[in-house]
């Protein structure tokens, strides 16, 4: 099926953006500083239109979550999740994926259901 426009310039953007997340996270600029790093990180690069709009696109997102409260309580609790609280050394999210199976659909062979036929038995 094709896409019904080119999605390639969404992948470069979004990984400029990451690659600035990871700079922002290594340097770790104090928080009354970001604005003028993100500025920094787009003027000193050769090219810079697509690592400005990604720069203003981080900045936005991050005053916009300054301006969470809830948001910000989370991140100050160190972005607890469900999902990894479920999770257990010996489970490693198994268990939890058999459960669900069990509530969706039958079993997987490796839940000691029974294994489903193959779509191609009784064919020659």
């Amino acid at each position: 099926m094709r896409r019904k426009r080119d999605q390639l310039p969404d992948v470069i953007g979004l990984g400029i953006k990451r690659g600035i997340l990871a700079r922002a996270a290594q340097e770790d600029p104090p928080a009354e500083e970001f604005e003028g790093w993100l500025m920094t990180q787009a003027l000193g690069a050769a090219a810079s239109g697509g690592i400005l709009a990604m720069c203003t696109e981080i900045l936005d997102e991050y005053r916009l979550a300054a301006l969470d409260q809830t948001f910000y309580g989370w991140l100050a609790a160190g972005a607890p999740s469900a999902d990894t609280q479920e999770q257990t050394a010996e489970d490693n999210g198994r268990a939890r994926a058999e459960r669900r199976r069990g509530e969706n659909g039958p079993p997987s062979p490796a839940a000691g259901g029974q294994p489903l036929p193959s779509p191609l038995a009784g064919e020659s």
